[in-house]
């Protein structure tokens, strides 16, 4: 399978907010060919902090990719990513109690040489995260 990376870019509206609750990685402007991680993380509108807790879980989670990833990732090391990054979210938590209660999705597409892996987040679910690879695609 081939499958070629082109530029990355994103769109996003703050909507009625006066700011952005919106953090993707990698940014456009640091993105590269050999890129193969795409995150898109939203915070959610209404709960404390969202705009750190979208942020703080495209860090940990791509941190958590970057540090520990051998060869293409499945449903086990994906949960330990959203595992990690939950934890980050207690340890800001601890040192800043008036975040508690922030909330954000997560988005994650990786590309691998076998094919392409989804998962996605929601606040109320993530014990219950599951990744799932689609090694049907042929470009």
């Amino acid at each position: 399978m081939n499958i070629t990376i082109g530029n990355p870019w994103a769109v996003s509206e703050k909507g009625g907010r006066l700011n952005n609750e919106d953090s993707i990685f990698p940014l456009p402007e640091t993105a590269n060919s050999n890129q193969n991680l795409f995150l898109v993380c939203d915070g959610v509108g209404g709960a404390e902090k969202g705009e750190i807790a979208s942020s703080l879980a495209c860090e940990s989670f791509q941190t958590f990719f970057s540090t520990f990833r051998e060869g293409e990732p499945n449903a086990d090391f994906i949960n330990k990513a959203i595992r990690y990054t939950e934890a980050r979210f207690d340890d800001y938590v601890a040192i800043h109690p008036e975040a508690k209660g922030m909330a954000t999705t997560l988005t994650m597409t990786f590309v691998g040489t076998t094919g392409i892996t989804s998962a996605h987040v929601q606040p109320n679910d993530r014990a219950a995260a599951s990744a799932e690879q689609n090694q049907d695609f042929d470009y």
